[in-house]
């Protein structure tokens, strides 16, 4: 016979919320903390009680409307990379509600301290021109597909933004 899978609660206990608004020093209510675990329930599609990589490549395309290129993946790898705290290759609900709202934060510092870990890609505490450029290029991947994603289903001209996006990207690669 099987081990028996754990029953995965709905909805949060009083006492979790309430580590949770510790744990991100109040920026969302009961009620916005409850949403994102109704949705993180969702969107598992394992009986695990984590996101696996895949699945948070999936969840974190559908919230930022990311593409689902090459790009696209490789630039939620690193997000992934700086939710997952414990490094066991998946996101529990407390990881991805800290990882959001470390990205989100309204404080500069936070948000900054954040940002360095998505560029830190080896982890050694610093950027190398190599891990820069990395991101950087992945990051006008992104905005350039969904430019043109923006093109497509609009039927709209580009504006400027295109030609200078196309421009940054050439001279990354470079």
């Amino acid at each position: 016979m099987g081990a028996k899978q754990a029953k995965i609660a709905k909805k949060l206990d009083k006492k979790s919320v309430e580590k949770l608004q510790y744990l991100i020093k109040g920026e969302l209510s009961e009620d916005e903390i409850q949403c994102c675990y109704k949705t993180y329930q969702e969107c598992r599609k394992s009986n695990k009680s984590n996101l696996t990589r895949d699945e948070f490549k999936k969840v974190y395309s559908g919230i930022f409307k990311a593409d689902s290129t090459e790009s696209g993946a490789e630039f939620a790898e690193h997000v992934f990379r700086t939710f997952d705290i414990n490094n066991d290759g998946h996101v529990d609900f407390q990881e991805f509600l800290l990882g959001l709202c470390l990205a989100g934060s309204k404080d500069a510092e936070t948000k900054i301290t954040w940002a360095f870990k998505v560029y830190d890609i080896n982890g050694d505490g610093s950027i190398s021109w190599s891990e820069m450029r990395n991101i950087i290029q992945v990051y006008i991947l992104v905005i350039l597909v969904i430019q043109l994603a923006r093109v497509c289903i609009n039927g709209t001209e580009m504006s400027l933004y295109f030609p200078v996006l196309a421009l940054l990207f050439l001279l990354c690669i470079c």
